[in-house]
C-alpha cells in the first residue's frame, strides 16, 4: 500500500510530463540540469569547469550505484543533463564532447524548448521566441532530486566555484534532508 501511495506521487510530478527528463530523473539520485550554448562566452569556462570538476569524479560517484527497487539494475548518483541553447544540432554535438559522459535532452525535441520555459532559463535571444519571463541566464546549472523531483538548487554554478566536487555532498545533504520531510 505505502508503495503504490509513493509510486502515484511520483507519476504526479510536474516533471513527469518530460519524458526524456523523467527517464533519467527515474535512474539518478540527483540530476544537474545544464543550461549553456557553445556559442555563449560565458558557458565556455563553465563547461570546462564542470567536466573538471566531475570528470574523475563522476565514475566512481556513478559506480556507487543503489539496485533499484524494480530491478538490479545500478542507479546514477549524479548526471549532468545537458539542454542547449545552440542554433543548430551540429553546435551541441561539437560542444558536449563524449568524455563529458553527460546526457542531453535532444536537439530537435519540443521537450528542450519546454524545459527552458519550465525552468525560465534561456539565452537573452531566445527570451522572445520562447515567451519566457527568464529568471536564469545561461550557464546555469540546476539541481534536482532524481526521487522527489525537488528542486536542490537554482545556483550549483556558484556552489561549484565556492566548493568544486564537495557541492555535490551538499546537494546530497538536502536531498535527504527533503527527503526526509516526505
Amino acid at each position: 500500500m505505502i508503495e503504490a501511495i509513493a509510486k502515484n506521487k511520483v507519476e504526479d510530478l510536474a516533471l513527469k510530463r518530460f519524458p526524456q527528463l523523467s527517464s533519467i530523473l527515474e535512474h539518478s539520485e540527483l540530476v544537474g540540469l545544464y543550461f549553456a550554448a557553445s556559442w555563449c562566452p560565458m558557458s565556455t569556462p563553465v563547461t570546462s569547469l564542470l567536466s573538471e570538476t566531475f570528470k574523475a569524479n563522476m565514475l566512481s560517484m556513478n559506480q556507487k550505484g543503489v539496485a533499484s527497487s524494480e530491478d538490479s539494475e545500478q542507479m546514477a548518483q549524479f548526471e549532468i543533463v545537458y539542454v542547449s541553447s545552440d542554433e543548430v544540432v551540429e553546435q551541441m554535438e561539437q560542444y558536449i564532447k563524449p568524455e563529458f559522459n553527460w546526457r542531453t535532452i535532444p536537439f530537435e525535441t519540443d521537450e528542450r524548448t519546454e524545459l527552458k520555459r519550465y525552468f525560465q532559463t534561456c539565452a537573452a535571444s531566445e527570451k522572445t521566441a520562447l515567451s519566457v519571463d527568464r529568471q536564469h541566464e545561461i550557464p546555469n546549472l540546476i539541481i534536482i532530486d532524481g526521487r522527489s523531483h525537488a528542486i536542490i538548487s537554482t545556483n550549483a554554478i556558484k556552489e561549484v566555484e565556492m566548493f568544486g566536487v564537495e557541492a555535490f555532498v551538499q546537494w546530497q545533504q538536502t536531498m535527504m534532508i527533503i527527503r526526509g520531510m516526505e
